[in-house]
């Protein structure tokens, strides 16, 4: 024998959070996890007095590093602030460890660099320090969560945090519906169903289909079922879409704006499992689940898989019917996760995926497929 052949077959119907689905057209790239979070301080200048002035930042090691300003009788608390920015940033060994921003004419803030480069910041006599954010250190992102870019080089990724950038709208049409005009103006551009003993589910269907028919609304808007009465109008870009409804000659025809549109984060893609990092669950070829100890994703400041073209599984929080589009959640209470996916709304905690579809879905909460295109 000249070599051993290790055949495995795929179950397409035992998903794992972050598992590949379909290796055709698949790609991913990696990026490093930067989702800690970072300790800052506010620092608010209560006056201004011919003296100097320092901040002292002690670091969780014990180093001691000092910035100090020095301002004439005649300064104001607004030169304070800009002279102990420019002292902190201008401060070689602190600077490297901390930077200072002027948020007003009386505030600055001071936050570490990085999420081990936590310490304690204390300043003199005529302001006061405030710790408003604590650092997080161990901050992993799991597997199968959407995830931002993290900077503006493109480097590195992070769990989203900004509401959703896309416009969205939800309309539904009378239970009562009659025959007549039922006209939904998008971007200026008229979108008009006549309806001729049709129900209400008939004239909803009739609009989505009008809507996504519109070469002018053509990568502006993607229009899609809620219910048998209701369907959701979906902007496709990081911008406002204006969205107005009328019944015309008909009976009824109601709007309601999720969000009209606004600049934010867009999801690159999905974290991709690998048994490269440890696992809180480890999964072998038989199917057979044995908990470990670990961290079940990649950890802070580890480099990470991110599929950005391809099919994924995913973990939803809802229902998921295939013609419903795809969120992700960026504000997460007690009890939900940031970068899970669902197909419902959620007021203004989620982001759009616009090229993002679903290709198996679920009948309740659980695992399902998302092809990114």
């Amino acid at each position: 024998m000249v070599g051993l052949q290790t055949v495995v077959n795929q179950r397409a119907d035992l998903g794992i959070a972050g598992q590949i689905y379909d290796m055709d057209a698949y790609r991913a790239i990696t990026l490093k996890n930067a989702n800690s979070v970072l300790q800052l301080y506010t620092v608010t200048v209560d006056s201004a007095t011919d003296t100097d002035y320092f901040a002292t930042w002690t670091s969780s090691l014990g180093e001691v590093f000092t910035a100090t300003y020095s301002q004439g009788a005649a300064g104001t608390v607004e030169n304070k602030v800009d002279g102990m920015v420019a002292a902190i940033n201008n401060e070689l060994v602190l600077s490297s460890r901390v930077k200072a921003v002027k948020t007003s004419a009386s505030t600055y803030t001071v936050e570490s660099r990085f999420s081990n480069a936590s310490g304690t910041l204390t300043v003199d006599a005529t302001s006061t320090a405030v710790e408003t954010t604590a650092a997080v250190t161990d901050a992993a992102i799991p597997f199968g969560l959407g995830v931002v870019f993290g900077d503006s080089l493109g480097a590195s990724a992070v769990l989203p945090s900004t509401p959703a950038a896309y416009a969205s709208y939800s309309s539904k049409i009378a239970a009562a519906a009659g025959d007549g005009t039922y006209i939904t103006v998008i971007a200026g551009v008229t979108i008009t169903f006549t309806a001729s003993t049709n129900t209400a589910t008939e004239i909803k269907d009739g609009l989505i289909a009008l809507i996504n028919a519109s070469a002018d609304l053509a990568g502006i808007v993607q229009a899609y079922s809620i219910d048998a009465d209701e369907y959701a109008i979906i902007g496709l870009k990081e911008a406002a879409v204006v969205v107005t409804v009328s019944a015309g000659t008909g009976s009824g025809q109601t709007l309601t704006t999720v969000n009209a549109g606004n600049a934010g984060q867009s999801v690159i893609g999905v974290t991709v499992r690998t048994h490269n990092q440890t696992n809180d669950t480890k999964y072998d070829l038989g199917g057979v689940s044995t908990a470990i100890a670990g961290i079940d994703g990649y950890p802070v400041g580890s480099s990470m898989n991110v599929l950005t073209r391809g099919c994924i599984w995913v973990q939803s929080e809802t229902a998921v019917n295939v013609t419903q589009p795809v969120y992700v959640r960026s504000v997460a209470g007690a009890t939900e996760q940031k970068g899970a996916f669902r197909s419902t709304v959620d007021g203004s905690d989620l982001q759009l995926v616009p090229n993002a579809r679903w290709i198996k879905g679920t009948s309740a909460a659980g695992l399902a497929v998302v092809e990114f295109m």
